[in-house]
């Protein structure tokens, strides 16, 4: 069974377990966009197409990714410097693990302690906080990993399309990829309707924001058309820790 099968299948067995649900209480739909890795174009192509909405996203770091080369994007993955001024400008950072390893593929110590690394970097980076929300590199999702990574964190994303609605599992939030071999424009039309009438929690993941991006990415113009079909419509559109301690969301 390949690695990407099997992922698969535990995140959906998963789905049953150690879950953290809480209510919806939010009266407007809300779509949210993440960047995983952090490519550095999604520092600079990916902020500039938000921020020129007048919107905010959260940016998923994985600290040993930080100023290392990276194939198929503008060369390299963030620096310090940009996760700061990021930050500075109300984008959200949040944890993608140290070294990026799949909690599937390696043993609970490796993966506690590349948490432990990973909170580290942030302390060292110079913020204010750590980050409060975390993403599984990879979308990988284990029983284990689950239960100790939904008690560290507010909330932990994964992958797989699906909008939340009525009630969600913080410890295993649901992210739609966007990029040219993911979604066309009348897809992405579609679900932030979709989230508008139903109230429902759309999130988008994406990587690299590039005119040929590799299979992970984005191009500028899709994104752009995303953002820009979410800001016209009556959704909220916000970061993963302003739709659920600011606005939208508010447990029992």
């Amino acid at each position: 069974m390949s690695s990407a099968l099997r992922g698969r299948i535990e995140r959906r067995a998963t789905r049953l377990l150690h879950r953290k649900t809480i209510p919806m209480r939010n009266e407007r739909g809300v779509v949210s966009f993440t960047f995983d890795d952090v490519p550095t174009s999604a520092c600079t192509t990916g902020r500039d197409i938000l921020e020129r909405h007048d919107c905010f996203g959260t940016y998923y770091v994985s600290g040993g990714l930080t100023g290392q080369p990276r194939d198929g994007d503008s060369g390299r993955f963030h620096d310090e410097d940009e996760l700061r001024a990021l930050a500075a400008a109300g984008h959200e950072l949040g944890c993608h693990g140290f070294g990026h390893h799949s909690v599937q593929d390696s043993d609970r110590a490796t993966w506690e302690s590349d948490l432990d690394r990973n909170a580290e970097f942030f302390a060292k980076l110079g913020l204010d906080l750590g980050p409060r929300n975390y993403a599984y590199p990879l979308g990988h999702v284990t029983p284990a990993a689950k239960a100790e990574i939904g008690r560290r964190y507010v909330s932990a994303r994964s992958v797989g399309r699906g909008i939340h609605k009525g009630r969600v599992d913080l410890a295993q939030l649901r992210a739609t990829p966007i990029g040219p071999g993911e979604t066309t424009e009348a897809e992405i039309a579609a679900m932030i309707e979709e989230a508008e009438r139903d109230r429902g929690w759309l999130i988008f993941v994406t990587h690299g924001i590039v005119d040929d991006p590799d299979p992970w990415g984005c191009t500028p113009a899709l994104l752009d058309f995303a953002v820009r079909t979410a800001a016209a419509s009556d959704c909220r559109v916000l970061s993963i820790a302003h739709a659920l301690g600011h606005v939208a969301f508010r447990p029992n």
